[in-house]
């Protein structure tokens, strides 16, 4: 099949145009400088040269996801607007099916765990525009009788996100330091609950995609546990005995504090669910994250 995976040189979209090319897939990507080079065996198109092909399907992994960028309209240029004029272009084209990340973040600080029936509540222009996009999504479905699939990440980490900085994930980044020797800096008082998911498990979930019939919000995280908890595993993977170091969080009236997530929608209607829990893919992480140090 033909497929089209917006934003294939990141972080997720570079792992899943890998893994459809491994499965024999005619793959094109659109990027930017700065990222990783398209996948081996993908063809690198632009996002004007993209709209005017025919394909099977649309990965739309693309997005400003810097959640402490203020620019309200620059967001939404990028994560609704121009996303939205792509979709409509493809689908003019023939494409039928379209896949798109969305994020666990329009949840803001509802109760968790989340399900996709849980009140909305961003907290931050990022958060916005990925609301935003998912009621885009909807009416596209209705405007074009097309199955879309929108998947609520939460807190990816894995082989793929160095170029991404500051934005990488808080695994990557508490590995690194504890690696040097240093001691975990995390926010008080370490309490904080995240859904971590691994980056194989976010491809899968995306491949899930394709074989079902039932489109719709899907919530696509792992297993949840407390900052202190990733340090205390991250030590345990090193052997070490690094106490963190608290400091204030520096956001705290836009920060999520629990991302506990409910993801049973997305095993009952996708046939997905994760498997790569925290210690293993902390465990398999580290040596790629030494390997480039």
């Amino acid at each position: 099949m033909r497929f089209l995976v917006t934003g294939g040189t990141g972080f997720v979209g570079y792992n899943l145009a890998a893994r459809l090319v491994s499965l024999g897939h005619e793959v094109c990507v659109t990027g930017r400088e700065g990222e990783n080079d398209a996948p081996a065996g993908s063809i690198l198109v632009s996002w004007e040269e993209a709209g005017d092909m025919p394909f099977d399907a649309c990965f739309h992994q693309a997005a400003n996801n810097d959640t402490l960028d203020d620019d309200s309209w620059g967001m939404l240029e990028s994560n609704v607007f121009a996303p939205a004029k792509l979709f409509h272009r493809l689908a003019h084209n023939g494409c039928k099916r379209f896949v798109y990340a969305s994020s666990t973040a329009v949840y803001g600080n509802s109760p968790a765990p989340y399900s996709e029936q849980s009140d909305t509540d961003p907290m931050n222009v990022y958060a916005k525009s990925k609301l935003a996009f998912d009621e885009f999504a909807q009416s596209f479905v209705e405007d074009t009788q097309t199955k879309v699939f929108g998947l609520r990440y939460c807190n990816i980490y894995g082989p793929g996100e160095s170029h991404k900085g500051r934005r990488a994930s808080m695994i990557m980044h508490l590995c690194l330091q504890m690696m040097g020797g240093g001691r975990p800096r995390i926010f008080q008082h370490g309490e904080q609950r995240r859904a971590w998911i691994h980056v194989d498990d976010v491809v899968d979930a995306n491949l899930a995609c394709l074989s079902s019939d039932s489109g719709g919000l899907f919530n696509v995280a792992g297993e949840s546990a407390t900052f202190n908890q990733i340090v205390a595993t991250i030590n345990e993977a090193l052997g070490s005995n690094l106490e963190p170091d608290y400091i204030k969080c520096p956001f705290e009236d836009r920060y999520q504090k629990d991302t506990d997530t409910d993801t049973s929608k997305a095993k009952r209607v996708l046939g997905w669910s994760p498997k790569v829990s925290i210690a293993e893919g902390i465990a398999s992480y580290l040596p790629l994250l030494g390997a480039s140090l």
